[in-house]
Protein backbone atom coordinates (compact mmCIF):
# COMPACT_ATOMS: atom_id res chain seq x y z
CA UNK A 1 0.00 0.00 0.00
CA UNK A 2 1.40 3.70 -0.76
CA UNK A 3 1.33 6.23 1.55
CA UNK A 4 0.06 9.41 1.14
CA UNK A 5 2.56 12.16 1.13
CA UNK A 6 1.46 15.48 0.93
CA UNK A 7 5.31 16.81 -0.04
CA UNK A 8 5.22 18.29 -3.36
CA UNK A 9 8.56 18.06 -5.06
CA UNK A 10 7.66 19.73 -8.46
CA UNK A 11 7.03 23.37 -6.19
CA UNK A 12 9.88 22.71 -4.50
CA UNK A 13 11.38 22.83 -7.94
CA UNK A 14 9.67 26.23 -8.56
CA UNK A 15 10.74 27.45 -5.42
CA UNK A 16 14.50 26.36 -6.31
CA UNK A 17 14.52 27.61 -9.67
CA UNK A 18 12.91 31.18 -8.86
CA UNK A 19 15.17 31.26 -5.93
CA UNK A 20 18.25 30.92 -8.10
CA UNK A 21 17.42 33.18 -10.61
CA UNK A 22 17.34 36.09 -7.51
CA UNK A 23 20.56 34.57 -6.17
CA UNK A 24 22.45 35.06 -9.63
CA UNK A 25 20.68 38.61 -9.78
CA UNK A 26 21.84 40.19 -6.62
CA UNK A 27 25.08 38.51 -7.16
CA UNK A 28 25.39 41.13 -10.52
CA UNK A 29 23.58 44.00 -8.41
CA UNK A 30 26.56 43.61 -6.04
CA UNK A 31 28.91 44.30 -8.26
CA UNK A 32 26.77 47.66 -9.52
CA UNK A 33 26.91 48.46 -5.86
CA UNK A 34 31.04 47.26 -5.44
CA UNK A 35 31.40 49.52 -8.12
CA UNK A 36 29.32 52.63 -6.65
CA UNK A 37 31.08 51.96 -3.38
CA UNK A 38 34.43 52.46 -4.70
CA UNK A 39 33.85 55.14 -6.64
CA UNK A 40 32.88 57.48 -4.31
CA UNK A 41 34.83 55.67 -1.15
CA UNK A 42 31.61 54.99 1.02
CA UNK A 43 33.60 52.89 3.22
CA UNK A 44 35.27 55.70 4.37
CA UNK A 45 32.32 57.45 5.73
CA UNK A 46 31.91 53.85 8.04
CA UNK A 47 35.39 54.45 9.47
CA UNK A 48 36.94 51.23 7.32
CA UNK A 49 40.21 51.41 5.34
CA UNK A 50 38.86 49.64 2.33
CA UNK A 51 36.04 48.14 0.57
CA UNK A 52 36.87 44.61 1.15
CA UNK A 53 37.01 45.90 4.94
CA UNK A 54 33.68 47.31 4.70
CA UNK A 55 32.29 44.20 2.64
CA UNK A 56 33.68 42.13 5.28
CA UNK A 57 33.29 43.64 8.15
CA UNK A 58 29.68 46.10 7.35
CA UNK A 59 28.06 43.82 4.89
CA UNK A 60 28.85 40.68 6.95
CA UNK A 61 29.84 39.26 3.13
CA UNK A 62 32.30 36.13 3.16
CA UNK A 63 36.36 37.27 2.57
CA UNK A 64 35.79 34.84 -1.11
CA UNK A 65 32.41 36.16 -2.08
CA UNK A 66 34.48 39.79 -1.23
CA UNK A 67 37.29 38.97 -3.54
CA UNK A 68 35.56 37.49 -6.47
CA UNK A 69 33.26 40.74 -6.58
CA UNK A 70 36.23 43.12 -6.15
CA UNK A 71 38.24 41.14 -9.12
CA UNK A 72 35.13 41.34 -11.12
CA UNK A 73 33.80 44.71 -10.44
CA UNK A 74 37.84 46.28 -11.11
CA UNK A 75 37.88 44.10 -14.10
CA UNK A 76 34.52 45.65 -15.21
CA UNK A 77 35.55 49.17 -14.44
CA UNK A 78 38.06 48.19 -17.42
CA UNK A 79 35.65 45.93 -19.80
CA UNK A 80 32.77 46.92 -19.22
CA UNK A 81 31.24 44.30 -21.46
CA UNK A 82 32.12 41.70 -18.58
CA UNK A 83 29.67 43.42 -16.70
CA UNK A 84 27.25 43.21 -19.01
CA UNK A 85 28.17 39.16 -19.80
CA UNK A 86 27.68 38.44 -16.28
CA UNK A 87 24.71 40.38 -16.29
CA UNK A 88 23.09 38.82 -19.21
CA UNK A 89 23.41 35.74 -18.08
CA UNK A 90 26.17 34.86 -20.62
CA UNK A 91 28.63 33.97 -18.16
CA UNK A 92 29.27 33.29 -14.37
CA UNK A 93 30.30 35.28 -11.75
CA UNK A 94 32.99 32.74 -11.34
CA UNK A 95 34.08 32.24 -14.83
CA UNK A 96 34.22 36.30 -14.37
CA UNK A 97 36.35 36.06 -11.50
CA UNK A 98 38.63 33.74 -13.74
CA UNK A 99 39.77 35.79 -16.89
CA UNK A 100 39.30 39.10 -14.75
CA UNK A 101 43.27 39.03 -13.95
CA UNK A 102 44.00 38.76 -17.70
CA UNK A 103 40.76 40.81 -19.13
CA UNK A 104 41.76 43.91 -21.22
CA UNK A 105 40.28 45.79 -23.75
CA UNK A 106 42.62 44.01 -26.66
CA UNK A 107 41.54 40.85 -25.55
CA UNK A 108 37.96 40.95 -24.33
CA UNK A 109 36.35 39.05 -27.54
CA UNK A 110 38.22 35.93 -26.83
CA UNK A 111 38.23 35.60 -23.03
CA UNK A 112 34.47 36.54 -22.98
CA UNK A 113 33.72 33.66 -25.50
CA UNK A 114 35.59 31.11 -23.78
CA UNK A 115 34.20 32.12 -20.42
CA UNK A 116 30.87 31.87 -22.16
CA UNK A 117 31.53 28.53 -23.73
CA UNK A 118 33.76 26.95 -22.03
CA UNK A 119 32.74 24.80 -18.39
CA UNK A 120 34.92 26.38 -15.72
CA UNK A 121 37.90 23.54 -14.92
CA UNK A 122 38.44 23.90 -19.13
CA UNK A 123 38.51 27.43 -19.22
CA UNK A 124 41.67 27.07 -16.19
CA UNK A 125 43.17 25.09 -18.37
CA UNK A 126 43.11 27.98 -21.07
CA UNK A 127 43.78 30.45 -19.19
CA UNK A 128 46.86 28.24 -17.92
CA UNK A 129 48.04 27.66 -21.53
CA UNK A 130 47.91 31.24 -22.49
CA UNK A 131 49.29 32.78 -19.09
CA UNK A 132 51.68 30.24 -17.39
CA UNK A 133 52.59 30.85 -13.66
CA UNK A 134 55.61 29.87 -12.28
CA UNK A 135 55.47 27.24 -9.46
CA UNK A 136 54.29 28.68 -6.07
CA UNK A 137 56.12 27.54 -3.02
CA UNK A 138 55.19 24.42 -1.48
CA UNK A 139 53.17 25.09 1.70
CA UNK A 140 51.75 22.60 4.71
CA UNK A 141 49.12 23.79 6.67
CA UNK A 142 48.68 22.31 9.82
CA UNK A 143 44.36 21.37 10.24
CA UNK A 144 44.75 19.50 13.47
CA UNK A 145 47.02 17.67 15.96
CA UNK A 146 47.08 14.93 13.46
CA UNK A 147 46.56 15.96 10.41
CA UNK A 148 48.13 18.12 7.70
CA UNK A 149 47.62 19.99 4.17
CA UNK A 150 50.02 19.60 1.66
CA UNK A 151 49.68 21.99 -1.46
CA UNK A 152 52.28 21.73 -4.07
CA UNK A 153 52.27 22.18 -7.79
CA UNK A 154 53.36 19.67 -9.61
CA UNK A 155 53.84 18.40 -13.61
CA UNK A 156 50.29 17.09 -15.14
CA UNK A 157 52.26 13.96 -15.79
CA UNK A 158 53.46 13.80 -12.29
CA UNK A 159 50.25 14.32 -10.45
CA UNK A 160 48.45 11.40 -12.78
CA UNK A 161 51.52 8.91 -11.55
CA UNK A 162 50.57 9.90 -8.08
CA UNK A 163 46.92 9.49 -8.46
CA UNK A 164 48.10 6.02 -10.24
CA UNK A 165 50.29 5.02 -6.63
CA UNK A 166 47.22 5.76 -4.78
CA UNK A 167 45.00 3.63 -6.81
CA UNK A 168 47.31 0.83 -6.25
CA UNK A 169 48.07 1.56 -2.76
CA UNK A 170 43.94 1.80 -2.26
CA UNK A 171 43.84 -1.63 -3.77
CA UNK A 172 46.43 -3.23 -1.84
CA UNK A 173 44.87 -1.84 1.49
CA UNK A 174 41.61 -3.39 0.14
CA UNK A 175 43.09 -6.84 -0.54
CA UNK A 176 44.64 -7.01 3.08
CA UNK A 177 41.59 -6.16 4.57
CA UNK A 178 39.40 -9.01 2.22
CA UNK A 179 42.38 -11.64 3.40
CA UNK A 180 41.23 -9.92 7.29
CA UNK A 181 38.04 -10.68 6.97
CA UNK A 182 37.98 -14.12 4.90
Amino acid sequence: MKTFTTFRYKDLHLRAVDTAKEYRRFETALISIFQDLEKHRTYERYEMPSLFMYSTKILGLSEATTCMLTAVMRAANKVPELKAAVENGEITLSSARRIAPVLSAANKSEWLTKAAELPLRKLELELAKSFPEKPAATRVVAKSETLSRLEIDLPHETLAKLKRAQDILAQKKQAHVDEAQA
